[in-house]
């Protein structure tokens, strides 16, 4: 949907990613626009195409350091992959993620919101397409809207578009309480400088 950024007159646009939650922000002064952001957004979210091409270009591959010179090495790349090299070179988001890690071990909150980059190498097109059905789904939804743009405008649009395709089901994310610790735990986190 990033491409829309060139042929729309949106005042923002972006996603973002936690721990349990992935939000698709955006706004728009012009209520054409506002609804086509609207569609596209739904669109991507509940029926993206998903394609192992794209999960190739998007999660990881392996490419020649130059993609014209074969002589050279084959290097790890992917916009997710180094995107979180990228997160995984700030010491204060390495520690962060660790003392989650550690005071949250028994479930969602133990894992890194957008993937360790080594972990992502394990990362299929078949996981990735299993993990879109079971968590991007109306169930696990939360719909947002402010302005003064009519609200039932947008609510029927979302339920024609989304939730009239889809049958109820259960949140698919269950988080338990945390076992009480019984004495005090010491862990050292490595960051880099």
């Amino acid at each position: 949907f990033f491409k829309m950024i060139s042929r729309s007159l949106s005042t923002f646009m972006n996603a973002f990613t936690g721990t349990d939650w992935t939000v698709f922000p955006f706004s728009s002064q012009n209520s054409k626009d506002f609804r086509n952001l609207l569609s596209v957004y739904l669109d991507c979210v509940f029926y993206p195409n998903l394609r192992e091409l794209d999960f190739h270009q998007e999660g990881w591959r392996l490419e020649h350091k130059d993609v014209n010179d074969r002589s050279l090495p084959l290097v790890f790349k992917g916009v997710v992959f180094n995107e979180m090299k990228g997160v995984f070179a700030n010491s204060e988001v390495i520690f962060a993620m660790e003392l989650q890690r550690k005071l949250l071990p028994s479930h969602t909150y133990s894992y890194v919101y957008g993937g360790a980059p080594l972990d992502i190498l394990d990362l299929t097109w078949e996981g990735l397409k299993d993990f879109h059905s079971q968590h991007y789904h109306p169930t696990n939804s939360r719909f947002f809207t402010y302005g003064d743009m009519p609200l039932s405008s947008h609510l029927q649009h979302i339920d024609d578009v989304v939730l009239k395709n889809f049958s109820k089901g259960s949140p698919s994310i269950q988080v338990p309480d945390e076992i009480r610790w019984t004495e005090p735990r010491v862990h050292n986190i490595q960051c880099p400088p």
